[in-house]
C-alpha cells in the first residue's frame, strides 16, 4: 500500500515537471487566464489605460444601486446584448464587471470568441470593488 502511494506521488510530480518542461502551453494558458481576472486594485489601474472601454454587464436595476463612474451598461441578461457588444471597438481594451464576477466572465469569453483581444474583468465583481472601498457613483 505504501509503495502504491509513493508511486502515485512520483508519477504526479513527473507529470507536473513534464507539463512545465515543454512549450509550457498549459502554464501559459493558466498565466493568461489569471491576467484576465483582475482584483479591484489592478482593475482600477487598468481603468487608466488609453482608450479603455469600461462595461457594466449588470441589469439596470443593479446599476441603479450604484456603479463605477464612466461605465457603460450592457445588460448581459438582455436578449439583445449581443448587438450592443457589436458596437464596442475590438481594437481597444475592454474592462467588464458585474455583481460577483460570473456574468462578466461569460461576457469576456463571448467577446474573446468574437475575436476581441484585450478583454479583462473584475474578479469578484462590483461587490469586491465596494469591499475594497473604491468609489461608487449613484
Amino acid at each position: 500500500m505504501i509503495q502504491i502511494a509513493a508511486l502515485t506521488v512520483i508519477l504526479g510530480s513527473a507529470s507536473c515537471v513534464e507539463a512545465n518542461k515543454g512549450g509550457g502551453d498549459q502554464a501559459q494558458t493558466v498565466a493568461t487566464q489569471r491576467s484576465l481576472d483582475l482584483p479591484p486594485v489592478e482593475f482600477r489601474k487598468a481603468m487608466g489605460e488609453a482608450g479603455v472601454q469600461l462595461i457594466d454587464v449588470r441589469t439596470p436595476g443593479e446599476v441603479a444601486q450604484g456603479r463605477i463612474a464612466n461605465s457603460k451598461n450592457i445588460d448581459w441578461m438582455s436578449p439583445d446584448h449581443e448587438f450592443a457588444f457589436d458596437e464596442l471597438d475590438p481594437n481597444s481594451p475592454i474592462l467588464l464587471y458585474c455583481q460577483a464576477g460570473g456574468r462578466s466572465r461569460q461576457a469576456l469569453e463571448f467577446l474573446q470568441g468574437k475575436g476581441f483581444k484585450d478583454v479583462r474583468h473584475l474578479d469578484g465583481g462590483f461587490g469586491e470593488w465596494q469591499s475594497a472601498g473604491f468609489p461608487v457613483e449613484r
